[in-house]
């Protein structure tokens, strides 16, 4: 049995309420073999995990990122299209990000931050 079957049933078995979650994710991690270039906005993510805007998804959610099955970016995208720089949180995001497809500095703002989420290409082992 491989490392991420593993983890898989050991979460499945300890976290029921997030079993269906989990499955869902189970399946995203076939279709796109295990690919963490894969980027998924919110509304998307929660659409394949078959989960609705809702507290108890934003904790499982958090609970992915915990365990280390997803990650979570938050990316600084360019007026002239296309991201220009990536962090873990938004208090990593700089006020000002030098924009390399126009050669000027940018002012961040809500209006280009977009968080993403990816597969991870590690799992954490639970045994």
């Amino acid at each position: 049995m491989s490392t991420f079957s593993k983890t898989y049933l050991h979460l499945m078995q300890n976290n029921p309420t997030k079993k269906e979650a989990l499955e869902h994710l189970a399946e995203l991690y076939q279709e796109y073999q295990g690919n963490s270039k894969a980027l998924f906005t919110l509304p998307i993510f929660l659409d394949k995990l078959s989960l609705t805007p809702s507290p108890s998804s934003f904790l499982i959610i958090m609970f992915l990122e915990d365990k280390g099955l997803i990650k979570k970016i938050v990316r600084v995208e360019s007026p002239a299209l296309g991201g220009i720089a990536d962090y873990a949180s938004i208090s990593d995001v700089p006020k000002v990000v030098f924009d390399f497809r126009t050669g000027l500095d940018i002012v961040v703002t809500s209006e280009n931050i977009n968080v993403l989420y990816s597969l991870t290409e590690s799992i954490e082992v639970f045994e």
